[in-house]
């Protein structure tokens, strides 16, 4: 016994099958992929150009004399992004790779209002693998393959690094950790506990496969502290609700993290405020 309308769907797949692998089928799949491409990277903000997908933006929204912490701080444009727009900034960066740190030297010789810490940020003080490709692409090391690149790096929770200051404001946390930020971020379980960094930023791509790490694992870990979760764009917030369907690593992402504290001055443009009752 057939089900029915069953003809009518191979019918339907092999007729449309035949449609889109011809030549001129082709021709529509690839303008309607390139306007779906459009889409994402411009509506939907899928895009990791710190110029346009609101990481900079972020920045406005600092005290005058903030205290930022930048993990990931290859070549330093986020930074200096930050005293451009607040010149009385404090900025400390975290990046181990070699190359990155001989470029500081040489690119903000002079300048005091930016310190480079040369470890990474983790959930554990230890020793990581480490890939310093030499590019300006550097990671943690999270697989065999990439062993024969790798060197050993140190590693500090950012909880000891700031409690070590005597620090009890962060106004603004960058990580950018090629799919090491959740660990980032959970080296500052106590600081987010007592909401001692008011909001933190991370991406979500590729390299997160190389760490076995999930959006959902980071939602739910971020959740359980008195913070709630944004999708970043250029210019205002939206609150993100986890969902399966935003477990993809072909386009990049920005998500951020604001206390409740922070969120209570009411100063920050948010969309679908109502969606935070």
């Amino acid at each position: 016994m057939q089900i029915p309308g069953y003809m009518n769907r191979i019918a339907r797949h092999r007729f449309l099958q035949r449609l889109f692998w011809s030549p001129p089928g082709l021709a529509v799949v690839q303008f309607y992929r390139k306007a779906v491409m459009r889409w994402e990277h411009v509506v939907m903000n899928r895009s990791l150009f710190a110029e346009c997908n609101g990481e900079f933006w972020l920045c406005s929204l600092l005290p005058e004399e903030p205290t930022v912490l930048d993990v990931g701080f290859n070549r330093g444009d986020f930074s200096r992004e930050v005293v451009r727009q607040r010149p009385k900034a404090r900025v400390v960066g975290f990046d181990p790779s070699q190359i990155m740190q001989a470029l500081f030297r040489q690119d903000f010789d002079g300048e005091k209002r930016i310190e480079l810490i040369p470890y990474a940020a983790s959930d554990r003080e230890s020793k990581l693998g480490f890939c310093d490709l030499g590019n300006g692409n550097s990671a943690v090391a999270a697989d065999a393959a990439r062993e024969t690149s790798t060197c050993q790096v140190d590693a500090i929770r950012l909880d000891d690094f700031v409690e070590a200051r005597g620090w009890e404001q962060i106004d603004l946390l960058k990580i950018d950790a090629e799919g090491h930020d959740l660990n980032v971020i959970e080296g500052a379980s106590r600081l987010l506990d007592r909401q001692v960094i008011a909001m933190f930023s991370f991406e979500f791509n590729a390299p997160w496969i190389d760490s076995r790490r999930f959006l959902k694992e980071a939602c739910s870990y971020i959740e359980s502290k008195p913070y709630r979760v944004f999708r970043l764009f250029n210019g205002f917030l939206v609150p993100f609700k986890y969902s399966h369907t935003a477990e993809r690593h072909d386009l990049g992402c920005n998500y951020v993290g604001v206390s409740q504290a922070r969120l209570s001055r009411e100063d920050i443009v948010i969309r679908d405020r109502q969606m935070l009752v």
